[in-house]
């Protein structure tokens, strides 16, 4: 992949989008939200046209603060998951990500008043530009960060800047780039 990867959130569309483009502009994944907000599965495309399946992503329905969602790729090989830590709240957002074993990754805020911020204000037109930059670190067990992910003001749709501060094994690297999409689709889609 080469970064930073731009991450689209298009809403204003009757078919809303999400997508993900490289460094030099090319599409590397697509996908509707609609399948999100009615709690399916979420299929991930490679192709405008969303005929090239990818990846798909299924929550675990359990009962439960938090529902864990796994990932598969196109021939239903299992690549790892995501999980909330603990209920939604305005003030904190955690996520582990699992690469087929314990929680080996951890998505947080950067700075948790610009996530109340963000909530409370982020898509007023003009208000949610000056407000603080969202931010998400994707950090590994020793705590070194892995990558960032900044919401960058935009009216109409939501757009995010995708940045590799290390090097990370490319089996991780699709299971973060996933797990991104699933933080992005919780914050935008109010369930």
């Amino acid at each position: 992949m080469e970064y930073p990867l731009e991450l689209r959130y298009k809403t204003t569309e009757r078919d809303p989008l999400l997508t993900v483009a490289d460094a030099t502009g090319d599409l590397m994944l697509i996908t509707n939200p609609t399948s999100y907000e009615n709690g399916s599965a979420v299929l991930v495309y490679a192709d405008a046209e969303r005929t090239a399946l990818r990846y798909t992503i299924s929550p675990d329905w359990i009962l439960d603060f938090s529902i864990q969602y796994h990932f598969t790729d196109q021939d239903g090989e299992m690549l790892g998951s995501v999980r909330r830590d603990g209920e939604r709240s305005l003030w904190r957002t955690r996520f582990e990500i699992m690469n087929g074993g314990p929680p080996n990754l951890q998505i947080r805020e950067e700075n948790s008043l610009a996530q109340f911020m963000d909530a409370i204000m982020g898509e007023i037109p003009l208000v949610g530009a000056v407000i603080p930059r969202l931010v998400y670190l994707v950090s590994a067990e020793d705590g070194a960060t892995l990558v960032r992910i900044e919401k960058k003001p935009k009216l109409f749709e939501s757009r995010f800047k995708i940045e590799k501060l290390s090097e990370i094994d490319p089996s991780e690297e699709t299971c973060i780039l996933l797990s991104l999409l699933i933080l992005v689709l919780m914050a935008q889609v109010p369930l």
